[in-house]
């Protein structure tokens, strides 16, 4: 049995919610194709139906999805903290004689 990292940088490494970087994109494609539906509803055509519908989604999400965007940069944190661990391990097992 695996035994969890007591360490404090542990929950810093460990991920809390698996996909979150899906999740947020996902959410932020829905809102636009909400917002294109919407306002093709309401009758706006082309260019600027496309346009307008990138603008209202995109001021929603960031009212709407703080929290998964913290999420999600929080994960991106985390894998780049890992890797610059890892990296460190391989320079320092390099200078080892």
């Amino acid at each position: 049995m695996v035994q969890p990292d007591p360490s404090p940088d542990a929950e810093v490494l460990a991920p809390h919610r698996p996909h979150a970087v899906l999740r947020y994109t996902t959410l932020r494609a829905a809102l636009f194709v909400l917002a294109l539906v919407l306002l093709w509803l309401v009758r706006f055509r082309g260019v600027l139906l496309v346009a307008i519908a990138l603008i209202l989604s995109g001021l929603a999400s960031f009212v709407l999805l703080a929290r998964q965007r913290g999420e999600m940069s929080a994960r991106l944190h985390a894998a780049q903290t890992r890797r610059q661990v890892r990296a460190s391990v391989r320079a320092a097992r390099e200078d080892e004689p």
